[in-house]
């Protein structure tokens, strides 16, 4: 499906990689407003992917939830996470724009 929403270290500029940052509110909004779409647009699936991040995991869910396929099999990897920043992570990302 796709990309979760915001997180809270968005906002504040800082870079997440593996770290699992919640989704702030307005990635929670982003989550409603895609699931809204793909339920609009007729979409159904044969199998969920996410990684194991909480935030990943609870985009799928909610858009499994909105389009009526919640019992749909999900698969989890890790290999499905975001770039390992290591040292990097929880630092702000000046090179960006807020």
């Amino acid at each position: 499906m796709g990309r979760h929403g915001k997180t809270a270290w968005n906002k504040e500029n800082k870079l997440c990689g593996w770290f699992d940052a919640p989704s702030s509110k307005k990635g929670i909004q982003e989550v409603h407003n895609a699931d809204q779409t793909l339920k609009r647009k007729g979409y159904q699936f044969d199998t969920g992917h996410t990684s194991v991040l909480t935030r990943a995991q609870h985009t799928l869910k909610v858009i499994l939830e909105q389009i009526e396929q919640s019992s749909l099999p999900v698969k989890k990897s890790w290999r499905l996470r975001e770039t390992v920043y290591k040292a990097m992570e929880d630092i702000t990302n000046k090179g960006k724009p807020k």
